[in-house]
């Protein structure tokens, strides 16, 4: 019985669709909507069409143009970002006597200065897509009176206009700072009665020759027929039913290359233009394009670890939340999109960052290919690469160089700069194992992301070079002051004079340490730390010998009895003069009383955890005041340190004092700093020299800009 009921439930829904999308089709249009029309391929003669944005796509996707949807803050295509005379082509598919199409119709993503079209455009059409001519000039006026934060949709009178038309064109001859984005373009006879006409025809191309010189990449050449000196033609990527414009006015006998093509079957279209006519196009052989994130998994991708190739990241000036560990996601062998330090490598903020990779084995420098760079996205993507190749990692050789990459990526995927080594013969060395890059120009702000950076050779099976020279005999590390330690090195037989390479977590510290010397690395994390150390003699340098020690930092005291400020031993009360109430809906960030926090007030925490739980001031708020009462009293020579735990150098303050006082009442300074270098610990020793009062029980913070 319940099945049924399925059936009969299942066929009144259609039944119910079937009727819906009949009684839509036969209504009369003074009773539809404009969505309605614009979903409607009897009145929208765009509806499913090809859609261009040129120059070129600024984000996006063009099908979006003409799917019948508007879908405000959703999908869309832009124009080309902050640049001038860009636009929109759609190409309605057949020529239509321009008089009976009568609205123009335009959805936007938002009403925004900088992507909506304020200082107006110009709709312009052409029966052949290559001979255009104006039929209207939209003023920035007209389009703010109808473009509201309510109503994202343009609706424009096309009727007086008179003529062929088969490509509507919406040129805009300002640049806008994210280009014009638009969610769709329709382009209505709202009769329902377009009225088709004959086209004005023109031979075709004699042939078109399309070859796949590498990865993403195409390359084209039209041969003109007989008589077609002064033709210009119009290309098309055919995949899938899909029609992509790749070029607009070329000419014959003109080599094209056409980059960051996504993989697939594809086919050219190319169709003649002439004097306002068209031809009916011819269609080249079917060929297939391959990826480029292919090459990340070959063999000869000598940074990928999963073919037990060795590469390591040894030096990098790197982004706030970026260490060099998590540095290592550029030389994994994956190119992931995001910028996280969970997927990628992302340099400090501003110009000239560069990165060191370390092989970790010699290689045949003849048999390096190219240098492939994965980014995620426009925003952190530099524009200028150069390369140098080292046999010691201290004499460095450009090996190749590229300028004016612009990312370009397909599918949300990550968009790739491939750097050919064109200068490989300037480096001399018998082998390569150090590959240093400088990365420059694009956007600055942000730091770059490096998603994947892989060398290439053009073996599948690159030849090693050994290397005679020793490691070092031995490493010594030890501990004698917090955060720190200490390292020697003892020559290996034969090592008399050599210099040694140290680094500490995989990032280099020294390039000419010595044997029998003591050397401090200061201002480590608590935890365990690597230190390797490769010897550096006649040009060659060692595998490198390894020793890992767990170092005690200050942060381990925080929840001991070390610590008076500790509330779970001390009782100690934290309170703050800083109401961080936004607004009555508007609650404190992180809040986290899983640690036995004795007081809580304001947001403040003093139970000695290093967790989510944080006074956060109010917004905006440049000077804020935090005390302290430590319950007990307290010699001011007892108090060695004190640490402030950051959540971000984002909400930390670049200039704060330290007070100290026995009575509550009187404050006196102890320390204070301007233009303070974040650090998550903050680590700083009081100065009582001048302090008067004999006993300390409360602790003041007086926290400034930032």
């Amino acid at each position: 019985m319940k099945r049924i009921t399925k059936k009969v439930i299942s066929l009144l829904t259609v039944l119910v669709m079937t009727v819906s999308v009949i009684n839509v089709q036969n209504v009369s249009a003074i009773d539809l909507s404009i969505e309605q029309m614009v979903n409607l391929a009897k009145y929208n003669m765009a509806l499913k069409k090809t859609a261009s944005a040129l120059p070129s796509l600024g984000e996006g996707g063009t099908k979006y143009l003409t799917d019948g949807k508007f879908t405000p803050h959703g999908d869309h295509a832009a124009t080309a970002f902050g640049t001038p005379n860009t636009y929109y082509m759609i190409d309605l598919g057949k020529v239509y006597d321009a008089s009976s199409l009568d609205k123009l119709v335009v959805g936007y993503k938002e009403k925004a200065d900088s992507d909506t079209p304020i200082n107006g455009y110009e709709i312009q059409y052409s029966a052949n897509g290559l001979d255009f001519y104006s039929v209207k000039t939209i003023t920035g006026a007209q389009v703010k009176e109808q473009i509201t934060d309510e109503n994202l949709i343009e609706q424009e009178d096309i009727s007086d206009v008179e003529g062929k038309v088969r490509f509507v064109k919406l040129f805009y001859k300002q640049a806008y700072q994210y280009g014009i984005q638009a969610t769709e373009i329709a382009v209505l006879a709202t009769s329902g009665e377009a009225v088709e006409t004959e086209a004005e025809k023109c031979s075709d191309a004699e042939a078109v020759t399309v070859s796949v010189p590498d990865f993403n990449v195409i390359d084209y050449t039209i041969t003109a027929a007989d008589e077609q000196e002064q033709f210009k033609y119009l290309v098309y990527l055919q995949k899938d039913g899909v029609n992509t414009l790749i070029g607009h006015g070329v000419d014959a006998n003109t080599k094209y290359t056409i980059e960051n093509v996504e993989p697939g079957n594809y086919t050219i279209k190319v169709v003649s233009c002439y004097n306002g006519a068209a031809s009916d196009g011819i269609t080249s052989e079917k060929f297939r394009v391959s990826d480029v994130s292919d090459v990340l998994v070959l063999t000869n991708n000598i940074t990928n670890p999963k073919h037990k190739y060795k590469a390591k990241i040894i030096e990098a000036k790197l982004y706030e939340g970026h260490t060099i560990n998590t540095a290592q996601k550029a030389v994994d062998g994956e190119a992931r999109t995001g910028e996280g330090a969970d997927v990628c490598m992302r340099l400090e903020k501003g110009g000239n960052q560069f990165t060191v990779v370390d092989l970790g084995e010699y290689f045949n420098p003849n048999e390096m290919d190219y240098l492939l760079l994965a980014h995620n996205n426009a925003a952190t993507c530099p524009s200028d690469v150069k390369v140098e190749f080292s046999k010691d990692g201290e004499n460095y050789t450009i090996v190749g160089s590229k300028t004016g990459y612009q990312f370009v990526a397909v599918a949300n995927k990550c968009g790739f700069n491939r750097v050919d080594l064109t200068k490989l013969d300037d480096y001399t060395e018998d082998a390569v194992r150090f590959v240093k890059v400088t990365f420059n120009g694009g956007s600055t702000n942000w730091g770059y992301c490096i998603s994947e950076l892989s060398l290439l050779a053009t073996t599948d099976a690159p030849e090693r070079i050994t290397s005679t020279v020793l490691d070092p005999a031995e490493v010594n590390v030890t501990q004698d002051n917090l955060n720190s330690l200490v390292y020697t090195i003892e020559d290996a037989e034969g090592q008399d004079g050599a210099s040694y390479i140290v680094s500490v977590d995989g990032m280099v510290v020294s390039r000419d340490a010595k044997a029998g010397e003591s050397y401090v690395v200061k201002d480590l994390a608590s935890g365990e730390h690597v230190v390797t150390v490769a010897t550096s003699k006649d040009g060659w340098v060692s595998s490198g010998k390894s020793v890992t020690k767990k170092i005690v930092g200050y942060v381990d005291y925080i929840s001991s009895a070390l610590n008076i400020a500790y509330s779970n031993v001390y009782n100690t009360v934290a309170t703050t003069d800083c109401d961080n109430l936004k607004s009555d809906d508007w609650k404190p960030i992180g809040q986290d009383i899983s640690a036995g926090v004795k007081a809580v007030i304001n947001g403040i925490y003093t139970d000695g955890g290093h967790h989510t739980g944080y006074l956060q001031t109010r917004p905006n708020t440049k000077n804020a005041t935090v005390d302290i009462d430590l319950i007990n009293e307290y010699l001011p020579s007892d108090i060695q340190s004190i640490i402030s735990v950051y959540d971000s150098a984002g909400t930390a303050a670049t200039e704060y004092e330290i007070q100290f006082s026995g009575d509550g009442e009187n404050y006196e300074s102890v320390y204070s700093i301007k233009d303070a270098k974040y650090s998550q610990f903050m680590i700083v020793e009081p100065n009582i020299t001048g302090y008067t009062q004999n006993t300390v029980r409360y602790v003041r913070y007086i926290l400034k800009n930032g």
